[in-house]
């Protein structure tokens, strides 16, 4: 699984309504890249 894939499947955990910031996803994806995670959601 790549880094987009890996993004997206751990938001698709987040439940609806629920808030998230990109610092927990990288956090949870063991990466300081949140730069790079803003810049691959957005593309899509």
């Amino acid at each position: 699984m790549n880094f987009n894939e890996k993004c997206y499947s751990l938001l698709r955990k987040v439940p609806k309504g629920k808030v998230t910031t990109y610092k927990s996803i990288a956090h949870k994806l063991n990466s300081n890249a949140y730069k790079l995670e803003l810049d691959q959601i957005n593309r899509k």
